[in-house]
């Protein structure tokens, strides 16, 4: 199934605005990771880009499918940035739901979540 990510900023409620970045969850992480840094090289990327020959001096991903927006990070350096598919689903999210009926409440994980034993049914993932 599609799905694609983007980095969005949990503090202002705005996503960076990669297109069609399907699959690409890890990258999205990864940037979202090293958001301050990338913040901290929007004044350089403005000084190249007033140079002669360097009129996009901007960091391209995935064989240029994906143009880091420094302007972006810079504005956002000092939130919290995470990984969010298409659908609103952030990467911190467990995936965990519950599904109860009057008698029984069982919960729905994905397969790479184990619950722990015990009275509580704690998830666990380590």
């Amino acid at each position: 199934m599609s799905c694609d990510w983007d980095v969005w900023c949990l503090d202002c409620e705005d996503a960076h605005g990669f297109s069609d970045a399907n699959h690409e969850r890890a990258l999205m992480v990864a940037l979202a990771t090293v958001g301050p840094q990338l913040a901290a090289l929007a004044p350089t990327m403005r000084v190249l880009s007033g140079l002669p020959g360097y009129a996009d001096p901007g960091l391209h991903l995935r064989h240029d499918r994906f143009r880091v927006d420094f302007e972006w990070f810079e504005k956002h350096g000092a939130h919290r940035l995470i990984a969010r598919d298409e659908y609103g689903h952030n990467d911190d999210e467990c995936g965990i739901y519950f599904v109860c009926s009057r008698k029984l409440c069982r919960s729905f994980l994905p397969s790479s979540v184990r619950i722990d034993s015990g009275w509580n049914c704690t998830p666990s993932t380590g």
